[in-house]
């Protein structure tokens, strides 16, 4: 993390902080994933069979070791009871993300949202992965408005586990795809003085703070001499 401050410092003096955001987001959408999803799911999967012992359970197992795994998880993803079905659905997108085939594994999120295979709180973060890959793909302001959109029920639930994230995605667009940095500091304001928000999250908003909070500056002083 101390890379990342230092390299928001240079980003600063460079005045490259759309660079340092376009260097590092791939960066953070392949760690983020693969830390958390890989390790979780994977194991978690197992912990959950040895408790559960049902039988669809045993067929998410039994897909993980098949040669041709991915067909045979988003399989269940399309038949199985729901929490089933939101294991398999980001089984199948971590493995692709681990291939780096970030359109895939973007598009088995948004398939299992549209079709309501995800729990509650899974699909908010599948909201939060969709925009994350998808902004890692296109940088047109077009764009930005469909992210918001994806991220609007996540938004909504402060309950939700994964809100905070949320907030940091949607932050990130507005000052990437709408210009809006000021709107993106008051928003990442929220993680900062949430004492439930998590503090690895709240590292990476004081990082795009800094970087935000120069932006917006930035912009005020040059709306001011244009109105002078």
């Amino acid at each position: 993390m101390s890379d990342i401050f230092r390299e928001v410092d240079e980003a600063l003096q460079e005045d490259k902080a759309k660079e340092f955001w376009q260097e590092w987001g791939s960066t953070l959408i392949i760690s983020a994933i693969v830390m958390v999803l890989t390790t979780g799911i994977f194991s978690g999967v197992r912990t959950w069979q040895a408790a559960q012992k049902e039988k669809e359970t045993s067929r998410i197992i039994q897909a993980l070791d098949e040669a041709d795994t991915i067909p045979a998880l988003l399989e269940i993803a399309g038949d199985s009871k729901k929490a089933q079905q939101s294991i398999a659905i980001f089984a199948a997108a971590t493995l692709y993300l681990q291939d780096q085939k970030f359109d895939e594994a973007a598009q088995v999120y948004e398939d299992g949202i549209k079709d309501g295979a995800l729990i509650a709180s899974l699909e908010d973060l599948a909201r939060i992965m969709t925009v994350r890959i998808r902004m890692g793909e296109q940088l047109e302001e077009s764009a930005g408005p469909g992210f918001l959109e994806t991220l609007a029920p996540a938004l909504k639930n402060e309950k939700s586990p994964w809100y905070y994230h949320a907030t940091a995605e949607a932050a990130l667009v507005e000052a990437e795809y709408n210009n809006d940095y000021q709107k993106a500091v008051d928003m990442l304001d929220k993680i900062l003085d949430a004492e439930k928000a998590p503090r690895d999250l709240k590292e990476r908003a004081a990082a795009m703070q800094h970087v935000f909070s120069i932006k917006a500056e930035k912009a005020n002083n040059e709306n001011t001499k244009q109105e002078g």
